[in-house]
């Protein structure tokens, strides 16, 4: 395994602006999508942008799904797949590390075969990039002071004086406009800073992945807690793995891969292993 480390200063929209990466996609036609004219070979059936060796776009700094340890190297619930992923395929692993902002331009641009960061499958992603069947459930919770009293209903947090906090361009930023759109967002470039708005009494609440809390929770204890609402009221998200738009062949692959390591226990052992809990039930397989 090779990791390459090429991190851009700014780490924005999870999400995307359709307007920005619409340029970009329009940008990268010749040079990434399915990396300059890659063609379907025997020795490169699912148009890596080098035979033989799986390249995957990472943002390496939300433990424990992704992060790195002490000595920088690559760890977490995500990479871990990924090794066995590429053992699978009987590829070499090679993980870019950059900041999220990165993840999808740098797909579109051929950079690398595969982002891998628990990316839900949204339509505006969907424009630019492809997607594997769903691996990893994204729960999302709020969370709020340790002592705040305020209950786990829409009515009482879908009010203009609530401010919601969340990392901006994400999941829990579209979770927060669509649960209580009459709260006040304010974003993050990343979960810590979001929660510690929360901790120190400058906002309300922040939605965040249940995982992510508990690692904060971890080393912040008795500061924040989740608030637990009826699954109405969040919505849910599931995590797959982006790809070069029309990539079918290693879509497909990816998606195989994905259930039949499901089935047989292999992704829900890893889940318990790095969240210490067993894995909700994911659709697709």
């Amino acid at each position: 395994m090779m990791i390459s480390r090429s991190r851009p200063q700014t780490r924005t929209l999870r999400l995307g602006t359709v307007a920005a990466l619409t340029v970009l996609a329009a940008a990268a036609v010749s040079a990434g999508s399915l990396g300059a004219g890659r063609s379907t070979t025997a020795d490169n059936p699912y148009k890596l942008i080098s035979p033989g060796q799986l390249t995957v776009g990472m943002d390496l700094v939300q433990k424990p799904q992704f992060y790195t340890t002490p000595d920088g190297k690559p760890a977490g619930f995500d990479y871990t797949l990924l090794q066995k992923l590429a053992k699978d395929m009987k590829l070499k692993l090679v993980v870019k590390n950059l900041t999220f902002a990165g993840l999808i331009p740098g797909l579109q641009a051929g950079k690398f075969d595969i982002a891998s960061d628990d990316l839900s499958n949204t339509p505006e992603r969907r424009k630019v990039v492809s997607f594997s069947g769903y691996y990893f459930p994204n729960q999302i919770i709020l969370a709020v002071p340790e002592k705040s009293t305020t209950p786990a209903t829409k009515a009482a947090w879908n009010d203009p004086s609530m401010t919601i906090t969340g990392e901006q361009g994400s999941v829990d930023e579209f979770a927060v406009e669509k649960s209580f759109p009459k709260a006040h967002f304010k974003g993050f470039p990343d979960n810590n800073g979001a929660l510690l708005e929360v901790a120190t009494g400058r906002a309300q609440a922040s939605v965040v992945e249940a995982p992510l809390l508990a690692n904060y929770q971890s080393s912040n204890p008795h500061t924040l807690k989740a608030l637990a609402f009826p699954n109405s009221v969040l919505p849910a998200y599931f995590g797959a793995w982006a790809t070069q738009k029309g990539n079918t062949a290693l879509d497909a692959a990816l998606t195989k891969w994905i259930c039949t390591n499901m089935k047989n226990g292999f992704i829900p052992g890893v889940y318990k292993k790095f969240l210490g809990t067993t894995m909700p039930a994911i659709p697709g397989c």
